[in-house]
C-alpha cells in the first residue's frame, strides 16, 4: 500500500465532510483557505512536516510518518464550545478509520493545541488537531539506459600506474 501526501490529505478532506455535516462543505486542503472563509466554522487539512525512514528493500520504500494538522476555526457567541465540539468530532472521525480505508497503515492522535488569533477586527479561535499518519512511498527508480559499451583498462603486475592492455566489451542486448 503506498500514498502520497496528497491522497491522504484528501482522503481526510472526504471523511471529514461526510462526518461533520455542520460544517456544510467547508472543510479545505489548504493552510489559507478556511481561515479566509467568510462563513465559519471552517476547517482546513495540511501536512506539517514528515520523518522518512529508508527501507533496504527491493523495490526499495521509503515508510514515512506524516504529521498531519486539521484545524478548525470558529468565531462568535459560543466559539470556545464550538471549537471544543468539532476538534472531538474531528478526532472521532480519524481515529474510526485510522487506516483511511487502507491508504495508510496507521492513524494516531498526537494532540490538540487551541489558540486566539485576529482577523481583521473580529477574534478568531483556533483548534490545531495533530495526528501521525505512517504510510510507504516507492522510491522513484531512475531511468537507465541500457550497458551498451564497456571500456576496460588493466594495470598487469607489478602495478606501475601504466594502462598494459586495453579492451572494449559489447554485452549482447535482448
Amino acid at each position: 500500500m503506498t500514498a502520497t501526501r496528497k491522497q491522504i490529505t484528501k482522503a481526510v478532506e472526504a471523511l471529514l465532510k461526510a462526518a461533520l455535516p455542520t460544517v456544510e462543505g467547508r472543510v479545505y486542503r489548504s493552510r489559507v483557505r478556511h481561515i479566509q472563509s467568510k462563513r465559519l466554522p471552517a476547517i482546513g487539512v495540511y501536512g506539517l512536516k514528515e520523518a522518512l525512514d529508508a527501507k533496504d528493500t527491493s523495490p526499495p520504500r521509503y515508510t514515512r510518518d506524516l504529521t498531519l494538522a486539521v484545524e478548525v476555526v470558529a468565531n462568535g457567541e459560543g466559539m470556545d464550545d464550538t471549537l471544543n465540539d468539532l476538534a472531538d468530532a474531528v478526532e472521532d472521525a480519524l481515529v474510526a478509520d485510522p487506516t483511511l480505508g487502507g491508504l495508510v497503515q496507521d492513524l494516531e492522535m498526537r494532540g490538540i493545541e487551541i489558540s486566539l488569533a485576529e482577523k481583521g477586527d473580529e477574534l478568531v479561535g483556533c483548534a490545531r488537531v495533530d495526528a501521525g499518519v505512517w504510510y510507504e512511498r516507492a522510491r522513484q527508480q531512475p531511468e537507465l539506459d541500457d550497458f551498451a559499451t564497456g571500456g576496460v583498462r588493466w594495470d598487469l603486475a607489478p602495478p606501475d600506474g601504466a594502462t598494459d592492455a586495453e579492451d572494449t566489451i559489447h554485452p549482447a542486448q535482448e
